[in-house]
């Protein structure tokens, strides 16, 4: 019931945030023009990004051939559906955990004048606006039947069908997973914590499958999506010289330091 009950609200509820915590940079103005570019981005690729897709998408089409058997390992054993690794990890891929993360973050930088604070708040939340966009269309443009149904690995209405059971792939959790992961672990130069920050979104991506909401090949490009969506807006940052506000020393950051 992911993206079901994934409504316009949300988007206002991320771009509200940004435009009331945000006064001199990383606010509303600054989200809509970094949303233009990003939309026109496939007009500036060059031969490797083109590559890389069609890695992703060879290694999606590739999974799709074990889909099936990867499903009938996983529903012989669910005594892992239900436990506090498995419940953690789906919920680290709902949309509210971005959201109040992000938010958060934005708030108290705003408060407390702390740019750091509010670029990380900042990047998280565009990065899980782009993400969940991006997953939303492709779900109803495949049309790809969930796990669930019964329906065999290759069973697709590809943008015929509005109902929840044809939107398996990508996975939506491990998408937000994934962007929100990458986003922390941009923002800190500690190899054990970068390694920290992708941990729950593996479980996310576990969980799905475990769950039996989507086949691995779901979970693979929902991944890789989160995760190249939110290296270009981590990385579209990086060069920023905006003085926007004074304190410059993370209050809140992935470094733990609050």
């Amino acid at each position: 019931m992911y993206f079901h009950k994934f409504k316009l609200s949300t988007f206002l509820l991320v771009l509200s945030a940004i435009s009331l915590f945000a006064q001199n940079s990383y606010n509303l103005r600054q989200f809509i023009d970094e949303t233009g570019d990003f939309a026109t981005q496939p007009l500036k690729w060059q031969a490797k990004d083109f590559l890389t897709l069609g890695a992703i998408i060879g290694g999606t089409y590739g999974l799709m051939h074990l889909d099936e058997t990867i499903r009938r390992q996983m529903l012989k054993d669910t005594s892992w559906r239900g436990s506090i690794p498995l419940e953690l990890g789906r919920y680290w891929g709902e949309p509210a955990t971005p959201l109040l993360i992000g938010s958060g973050l934005m708030i108290i930088g705003a408060n407390h004048e702390n740019n750091s604070s509010m670029k990380l708040g900042f990047e998280i939340l565009q990065a899980f606006s782009y993400s969940v966009a991006i997953n939303g269309a492709l779900k109803i443009l495949i049309g790809r039947a969930r796990p669930s149904t019964g329906k065999d690995a290759f069973t697709f209405k590809p943008a015929q069908s509005l109902q929840n059971k044809f939107w398996s792939l990508p996975s939506g959790h491990t998408t937000v997973a994934f962007s929100l992961s990458t986003v922390l672990a941009e923002n800190t130069e500690s190899t054990g914590l970068k390694v920290l920050a992708y941990m729950p979104a593996f479980v996310t991506a576990l969980s799905r499958v475990n769950y039996n909401r989507h086949w691995l090949s779901d979970v693979f490009l929902g991944g890789f999506s989160g995760y190249i969506i939110a290296k270009y807006v981590t990385k579209l940052h990086k060069q920023e010289k905006s003085p926007a506000l004074n304190n410059q020393t993370p209050l809140i950051s992935f470094s733990m330091q609050f």
